[in-house]
């Protein structure tokens, strides 16, 4: 019999087959209107392109020249809503070409053949989207969970029928049923919270929402993957084998029937895929499909009460049928089943046969949520209890480091592992970590157990939403070896089992040996090494310098062997700090880091703006200038502000804060400004005090701020040379771990202006507050640093934390006629370590032979603070 869609003799034969395409569709549609089925339709609409493409098939194989005892094959497979015969007016038609045989000419030649033929018809012929796949045997071996569906409802249209056949087997041959569900379940509801969770929406969507087809689709796929029903419409298998009643069959069956025809309706009257039922299309849709308005009730509120009524037996029987699914043990994996929604082995002497099998538990645990059984749980335990044989064949450690390596939940599998003591089986060394009591007062863990604490912080970081804190995310997404960072946090304190020598030296020769043992290469032993080995550089840098000085970006820079290596490592002591808490003292601490960071980063970008010539410096100091300009400032003011305050300053402040100065300094005519800026969702506030320059303005300020107990974190201090010279001082404080209340502020501004007025004495608040000074506690620690700063001498003072020890320090070095210029305050485990960048009178260093500094803070603090 004559094809009639088929003339290989037509030099277009596209023509016809639009033509034929689109007299077709207005048949079904006319059918349509005239009441036929939702099934009716869908069925004839894929009837339609088959007997296309079967055509077109024919068409490709008369203009591709076969060769000569050439045995390729070649089959095509409807898949999809158009594989199930379900294709809706205006839905994609999903097309699968199966082929025996990759590379091959011919093959190759009769696809391009049909993807033009098809795309000119349907496309560009009747504005349809097509949707393609070219797929072997082989792909099956690595094909997603989402591709394995689609296939399911694979069906052939032309080819090779054999061919499409064994590609079905090898597809349920590859289909992990306890997987495959894990992944329809998470789908489906991760869908629901876009399209909305409950069937009782005004404007429902009829694919995709809660009793829609979709409910149908994923009952169907289930059934198919883990009930035997065959990869038909599986619901008579279902009724027969009696996983669903007979009504719930033929209740199944008008639900889908009415959703198919309210779908196809939709789409006729959008004319495109619409599968929203929108209350501007339910009156003609109800009307298209015939409603009647009664007495009581219109058209729209019959149409949609029968949809509510069947999108509700849809919801509780799908459901019905996925759960039920899950009931009887699912294969997961090689000896593994899921079994009551638990891993649970097919064999409990498997770790004796295969011990990898143990990390391979835990890995599919991470990947899906499986928790395990209680069998499950007693095997591996009992295993690694009795076994001390390491786990390191090659199967453990790709396990391992996958496990390291995947997106999420590394900490938990991490924290099974430890529990179980597994962890002691993968690196030996973990066992006594674990068992490590620290020798820091701050740490509440063990060693091994604060290290696994760092690995969740990390965690938290990479997956947080906070706009704040989107550095991390990017920072974690430029990554290359993600698994190498979380073995870091795992290993960076392994050097304290030793308990000699620098514990970071001899936990990086430590981490090294693991790093080749669980088969890292080369780089990825490096980077390993470096980041255990350099885990505290950066907070020792923030804390004991300031992180915008060109010098300690020198130094960071300096110690890093390769410009990746920097992420990594701020991230590692960034969750290391988090640890500890979230008080205020480690939010600065992370402010400092990311400010290091980000000048770091500029410095290896722009080599020469680490340490610019002063041509460069001037050229920048002009752009600042400019930027203010446009900030509705009065021009004399900037132009002013910029010619008297340091470069430093100028290159080192963010614009927003120098207008704020530039504000203030406008106001000190009307004597000393305080103003306090509360940085958005920072757990400080920002004190900016502007007065004239006198000695120990920044021990007044600090007093003051004891007597009202607000902790300062760090200082800043600037003088605005010229006639006036005036001190500009910006304190980052808080006030129990929060910025300050409105109420604080009012009082604090009248008494900082009062005493920078000299209105009234500082020990007049003091006493007023009851804050009167005692004896001084002695010094512990001071070191002077000339070789830190080109500009300043940066003093470390260490001695016990005790309250208004800023104000002390402060007055006992103003009292040596030292000059402050930046103040880092960091307490730990009731140990403040300070820092301070100072000059002499004149603006010079200190020079380490002119003054004992230890004897003469303890001098100075021990005589107390000066009197007013």
């Amino acid at each position: 019999m004559a094809d009639p869609y088929h003339d290989p003799t037509s030099e277009d034969p596209t023509v016809a087959l639009v033509d034929l395409l689109v007299r077709g569709r207005e048949d079904v549609r006319a059918r349509h209107e005239q009441g036929a089925s939702g099934i009716e339709v869908t069925r004839r609409l894929s009837d339609l392109v088959d007997r296309l493409i079967a055509s077109m098939f024919r068409l490709s194989l008369d203009r591709q020249t076969l060769p000569h005892g050439h045995d390729a094959e070649i089959t095509i497979a409807a898949t999809g809503g158009y594989g199930r015969r379900r294709l809706a007016p205006f839905s994609d038609i999903d097309v699968t070409f199966i082929v025996s045989e990759e590379d091959d000419p011919w093959l190759d030649g009769v696809a391009k053949e049909m993807f033009f033929l098809i795309s000119s018809v349907f496309t560009d012929g009747a504005g349809l989207k097509v949707g393609y796949a070219y797929r072997t045997l082989r792909d099956l071996e690595d094909i997603d969970t989402q591709t394995q569906t689609a296939l399911l409802d694979a069906r052939w249209v032309a080819g090779d029928r054999p061919l499409f056949y064994r590609f079905r087997e090898e597809l349920i041959r590859n289909i992990r049923p306890a997987v495959f569900v894990w992944h329809k379940m998470e789908e489906r509801h991760e869908a629901l919270k876009q399209y909305g969770d409950s069937v009782y929406l005004v404007e429902p969507n009829v694919k995709l929402g809660a009793g829609g087809l979709r409910d149908l689709h994923t009952a169907e796929w289930l059934a198919k993957a883990t009930m035997g029903t065959g990869l038909e419409d599986p619901w008579g298998r279902l009724r027969t084998i009696g996983l669903i009643a007979e009504d719930e069959f033929h209740a199944i069956t008008a639900g889908r029937e009415f959703l198919l025809r309210v779908r196809n309706g939709l789409h006729w009257v959008a004319g495109k895929p619409l599968d929203a039922l929108t209350q501007d299309r339910q009156g003609p849709l109800a009307e298209q499909l015939g409603y009647e308005p009664t007495e009581s009730r219109s058209a729209v509120e019959l149409m949609m009460c029968d949809y509510y009524t069947h999108a509700a037996t849809i919801q509780r029987v799908s459901r019905k049928v996925a759960a039920k699914s899950m009931k009887h043990p699912l294969r997961l994996d090689h000896g593994l089943v899921i079994k009551g929604g638990q891993i649970t082995p097919t064999d409990l002497t498997l770790l004796e046969k295969e011990p990898s099998a143990a990390l391979r538990i835990l890995h599919l645990n991470q990947l899906y949520g499986f928790p395990l059984s209680p069998e499950t749980e007693e095997m591996i335990g009992d295993y690694a209890t009795r076994n001390d044989a390491p786990l390191d064949d090659p199967d453990s450690r790709r396990l391992f480091l996958q496990i390291l390596r995947h997106p999420a939940s590394i900490y938990a599998t991490l924290r099974q592992m430890a529990d179980m003591e597994v962890l002691p089986r993968v690196i030996p060394a973990y066992e006594s970590m674990l068992r490590l009591l620290p020798a820091e007062t701050i740490h509440n863990h063990t060693v091994g157990e604060h290290s696994l604490r760092v690995v969740r912080e990390l965690e938290k970081m990479r997956d947080t939403r906070d706009v704040e804190h989107m550095l991390y995310q990017e920072l974690f997404n430029s990554l290359d070896r993600p698994e190498v960072l979380h073995l870091a946090a795992m290993l960076h304190d392994a050097g304290k089992v030793r308990r000699s020598g620098n514990h970071a030296e001899v936990g990086a020769q430590m981490a090294e040996n693991i790093g080749y043992q669980l088969g890292l290469d080369e780089d990825g032993v490096e980077l390993l090494s470096f980041l255990v080995q350099n885990h505290g550089l950066m907070p020792h840098l923030c804390r004991t310098r300031d992180p915008q000085q060109p010098e300690t970006v020198a130094e960071l820079v300096g110690n890093l062997p390769r410009p990746e290596f920097l992420a990594p490592l701020y991230l590692l002591s960034c969750a290391d700090l988090r640890t500890f808490g979230a008080d205020t003292w480690i939010h600065v601490q992370i402010e400092f880091l990311t400010r290091l960071l980000l000048k770091a980063e500029q410095a290896m970008a722009q080599p020469e703006s680490a340490f610019p010539s002063p041509e460069r410096i001037q050229s920048s100091v002009k752009r600042v200038q400019r930027q203010l300009n446009l900030r509705n400032l009065p021009e004399e003011d900037v132009r002013a502000f910029c010619r008297d305050m340091p470069a430093s300053y100028l290159l080192n402040t963010d614009l927003d804060r120098i207008v704020r100065h530039i504000q203030a300094m406008a106001k000190l005519e009307s004597g000393p400004v305080v103003d306090f800026h509360e940085e958005r969702r920072r757990p400080w506030t920002i004190i900016t005090v502007a007065v004239d320059d006198a000695p120990g303005v920044l021990a007044n300020i600090a007093g003051v701020l004891y007597a009202h107990d607000i902790n300062v974190h760090a200082a800043r201090v600037f003088t605005r040379e010229g006639v006036r010279p005036v001190a500009l001082d910006e304190l980052l404080v808080e006030a129990h771990n929060r910025p300050l209340a409105p109420a604080i502020e009012t009082e604090l501004e009248r008494d900082l202006l009062a005493v920078l007025s000299g209105q009234t004495p500082l020990s007049a608040i003091l006493s007023r507050r009851g804050k009167e000074m005692g004896p001084g506690t002695p010094v512990r620690l001071v070191r002077l640093h000339n070789d830190m700063s080109d500009t300043f001498t940066v003093v470390e003072v260490g001695m016990p934390d005790e309250k208004g020890l800023l104000y002390r320090l402060a007055a006992a070095m103003s009292s040596l006629n030292w000059v402050i210029h930046n103040a880092r305050i960091g307490t730990r485990a009731g140990e403040a370590r300070d820092v301070f960048y100072i000059t002499d009178q004149h603006g010079q260093k200190l020079e380490a032979q002119d003054v004992d500094l230890h004897v003469a803070l303890s001098d100075g603090l021990a005589a107390g603070p000066p009197a007013d």
